[in-house]
């Protein structure tokens, strides 16, 4: 049982006598409500149970948090215990209250009173609180609960023309691939599967090199255009990036079968794979090619 104990009386024949209790936010306080009818404690039969529950919206019930009452065992005590632990108390805000008590077949509820519970800020416990991105942030000290917005792999693959083609799988996500300067011919990276991978999966490449980095995919998978409209033009199955040194291209899975060009330049054709554009390249300014070419291009994402 968490210590100190915060006492609340409650009177079943007067419930509009609000209580109010306040704690901190990331606090592990007991709630213990002693019970009464009108001015005498009542004394709680056997098996009976309770909870106390509150949340910001009184009209609906299935957004409570609810926390489970521990009957008294002393000798003349007529009290329920609630126990808080630090996740109930997480966010600072007032909150209305309510205490429920039942027998133990659960066909008796009677609410013995009902209030307001305050959680005050305290960053010192732990809060949750907003990351202002407007001003230097600190990553080192900030932990992240949920799906983070940046990938979680940090790894920086180098790249050699004895790796073309490179078939990426899942175990990828969050990599940035590097070809650098020293390539001698064009490189290839087979994208996996967006059939199975988890849709936000992104894949990152740097072409420090003069020559052609070709992203593909496998059909039915395809790659297009997302997001802010400039950022790339669909692609079909594949895209091509032949631009200056120092290129840097973001792919991210948007849904099943499809990825999108969240970042970078890539050129598109209606041929099917990059192989394809690298053989037709040469000829890409002619009006008759079936290989017809266009481009984008984007500094952010």
């Amino acid at each position: 049982m968490s210590e100190p104990i915060y006492v609340v009386r409650l009177d079943v024949q007067h419930p509009r006598r609000k209580f109010n209790a306040v704690v901190h936010c990331s606090d592990t306080p007991v709630i213990r409500t002693w019970l009464y009818l009108n001015g005498k404690k009542w004394s709680i039969p056997s098996g009976w149970t309770a909870k106390i529950g509150y949340g910001t919206d009184f009209e609906d019930s299935v957004s409570l948090t609810t926390v489970d009452g521990t009957i008294s065992t002393e000798t003349d005590a007529y009290y329920f215990d609630f126990d808080f632990s630090g996740s109930d108390t997480a966010t600072s805000g007032d909150y209305f209250c309510q205490v429920l008590v039942n027998n133990a077949a659960g066909t008796n509820p009677v609410v013995f009173g009902d209030g307001k519970l305050t959680i005050l800020p305290s960053p010192i416990s732990g809060e949750y609180t907003d990351s202002v991105l407007t001003s230097t942030v600190n990553w080192d000290v900030i932990t992240s609960i949920g799906t983070t917005p940046w990938a979680d792999n940090t790894t920086v693959e180098v790249i050699t023309c004895s790796d073309s083609p490179k078939t990426l799988t899942t175990d990828d996500t969050g990599k940035t691939f590097l070809v650098k300067n020293t390539c001698t011919c064009d490189i290839t990276f087979m994208l996996p599967s967006a059939a199975t991978s988890s849709v936000g999966s992104v894949f990152k490449f740097i072409n420090q090199s003069t020559y052609i980095l070709g992203i593909q995919s496998t059909a039915p998978d395809y790659i297009d255009e997302v997001l802010v409209p400039g950022n790339a033009i669909y692609s079909g199955e594949s895209g091509a990036n032949d631009n200056d040194p120092y290129a840097s291209i973001r792919i991210q899975q948007i849904a099943q079968y499809n990825y999108g060009a969240i970042h970078g330049r890539l050129k598109w054709t209606y041929t099917d794979s990059v192989e394809d554009y690298q053989s037709s390249s040469s000829s890409v300014d002619s009006s008759s090619s079936s290989s017809s070419v266009g481009e984008s291009s984007s500094s952010s994402s």
